[in-house]
């Protein structure tokens, strides 16, 4: 059975007879036959069997239809163009995974997750389908899937999620793989912490590695996702301890105690083109010298902050000097802050800005309005703040 591209079907009768319909099905796979010079540009759908004894083609045994399955076949049937029937994801390849990694989707190093909400047609593409309660499982068993950049040498890889709600319960975990992107569909991508009423704080992501390696940056990207922390759910959207080369673009943050981004022993990282909205606080770091947690040439940079509850930056040391880097080499740049810290005192006890126990640090080129303090540095040296448009300060210091 074939179809022209105007929408034509047509038959061509076989050249080959079976002493039943069983053979049949099995042997027309691979049978050998002339194709009609006149379908060479027609779509091949596949074969219809009739039995000679057939006197319809309906409500009887004695006919059968046998799609072709795209692939080697044997004979001339391995040259035929065929037709992918769209509802049967794939089902109708003789390699399927093949054609996943060909066609760059659900290949080795690829994983679509599809939420419980969304649409029919990305259900049907995607790897991992989510059914709304605790997502993070599927999530967290798709990252593990990926191959181990440590183990093997080769990149961690990708999850992309549909459009739709992930409800996130427990968190979702990077911790054993290396080199993942995480990548949504921008605001239609909702990660939802569910409420847990907790004194402490739990973790949409926690990226968290025992150590650097020498050999392995362990480089994780976050984008296009929109996290929210439900009334009482006190928690980070993203926690990363102890790695290298995280980058956080084009997310939004939402939550009244949701902590956007949360740092523990990071450097040479991104949090760029971020919306951080009604948050407790945008991006809270924290060094620790005791245990060598530092957090260093970190780039801050393109980012809104809009009504945070506490600041909107705080990044907050132990000691100055230590035998480690401490909270240094960071940039605050080109960033617009607007009626942040609503709930500071200002002065020297906190402010939109607010850095502590840091050094050789650049706070350049913001805007920030309508807030307690402006920035505040505090037991720091070797700054370079210049170029911020500071005003309408409730306690009327733009630096402190």
């Amino acid at each position: 059975l074939y179809r022209f591209s105007n929408g034509n079907f047509a038959m061509q009768y076989g050249q080959g007879n079976y002493a039943n319909i069983d053979l049949a099905k099995a042997g027309v796979r691979t049978e050998d036959y002339v194709l009609n010079p006149a379908l060479k540009n027609a779509t091949f759908f596949g074969w219809w069997l009739i039995e000679s004894t057939a006197t319809n083609t309906g409500g009887t045994t004695l006919t059968d239809f046998v799609e072709y399955t795209i692939g080697i076949q044997g004979g001339s049937s391995s040259s035929l163009s065929g037709a992918l029937l769209k509802g049967n994801n794939l089902s109708d390849l003789l390699d399927a995974a093949t054609a996943r990694t060909n066609l760059g989707v659900g290949s080795t190093y690829t994983f679509l997750i599809a939420s419980s909400d969304a649409p029919q047609e990305q259900k049907n593409m995607a790897d991992y389908i989510c059914d709304g309660v605790d997502d993070e499982v599927q999530i967290n068993a798709a990252i593990l899937a990926l191959p181990d950049v440590y183990d093997t040498g080769k990149t961690g890889g990708v999850i992309l999620f549909t459009q739709g709600n992930f409800y996130i319960d427990n968190e979702i975990s990077i911790t054993s793989k290396a080199q993942i992107t995480l990548k949504g569909m921008g605001n239609s991508t909702l990660f939802w912490k569910k409420n847990n009423n907790l004194g402490t704080k739990e973790n949409i992501i926690n990226i968290s590695f025992t150590g650097f390696s020498n050999d392995i940056e362990e480089k994780t990207n976050i984008e296009n996702i929109f996290f929210i922390g439900q009334s009482t759910a006190n928690c980070n959207a993203i926690f990363c301890d102890s790695s290298h080369f995280l980058t956080v673009r084009n997310c939004i943050f939402r939550g009244t105690q949701l902590q956007g981004i949360a740092l523990s022993d990071v450097n040479n990282s991104k949090i760029v083109d971020n919306y951080f909205i009604s948050c407790e606080r945008g991006i809270y770091g924290y060094s620790d010298a005791t245990n060598e947690k530092d957090i260093e040439d970190v780039i801050i940079t393109n980012n809104i902050f809009t009504e945070t509850k506490h600041q909107a930056i705080y990044l907050v040391g132990d000691v100055l000097d230590s035998g480690s880097q401490g909270i240094s080499r960071n940039i605050i740049s080109n960033n617009t802050f607007e009626e942040c810290n609503l709930d500071g005192v200002g002065g020297n006890t906190d402010a939109t800005i607010h850095l502590e126990f840091s050094k050789n640090s650049i706070i350049n080129n913001n805007v920030i309005s309508e807030t307690n303090t402006g920035i505040l540095v505090k037991n720091s040296k070797d700054f370079d703040i210049k170029n911020n448009n500071i005003t309408e300060t409730t306690t009327n210091e733009g630096i402190y």
